[in-house]
């Protein structure tokens, strides 16, 4: 399976879906950190504890941390990174299905391309690059390396760009 659509300008990268068994788990204790909480709040107010300023903090506490595993579990779902290769300013885009994070950089050198090396060397995988030594533009999507070479060969080619000044 391809984990890359190139699309005129627009490079999206789809990140492979982790195990059904790791996102259910996290996504139970993502709903537990939820609920804990309140759950906590409404069984002292029935007994009759009252309110405390104290599970205000721990509800805004769990929250947060239900809400960051709750990304997680999309970004492992569902997550992409779109990227718009234009001239003047590249748009990068990482999706979560439900929750979308939007970076424009400006004066981003597209026709410098390679590769990060990633996790364990028997894996084989690696991460996008896009730029030069000033601003850089570096995906999370692991990607096999095979085909991101195949990736940064297609994008150069569509841009005209195959010369000696672009390199791997």
């Amino acid at each position: 399976m391809k984990q890359y659509i190139l699309r005129d300008n627009q490079l999206e990268l789809i990140v492979k879906p982790s195990s059904i068994i790791i996102r259910l788990v996290l996504l139970i204790i993502s709903i537990i950190t939820f609920l804990m909480p309140i759950t906590g709040l409404v069984t002292r107010i029935v007994m009759g504890g009252g309110f405390h300023i104290v599970f205000l903090f721990t509800i805004a506490f769990f929250g947060l941390l239900g809400f960051y595993l709750l990304k997680i579990v999309l970004w492992n779902s569902f997550g992409r990174e779109i990227i718009s290769l234009n001239n003047l300013k590249t748009t990068f885009i990482s999706d979560y299905k439900y929750f979308q994070n939007k970076v424009e950089i400006e004066n981003l050198d597209f026709t410098s391309f390679s590769f990060t090396p990633v996790g364990y060397k028997e894996d084989n995988l690696g991460a996008l690059v896009i730029g030069d030594d000033d601003i850089i533009l570096e995906s999370v999507v692991k990607i096999p390396i095979n085909q991101l070479e195949e990736l940064i060969i297609e994008i150069l080619k569509a841009n005209n760009q195959i010369d000696n000044s672009a390199h791997i």
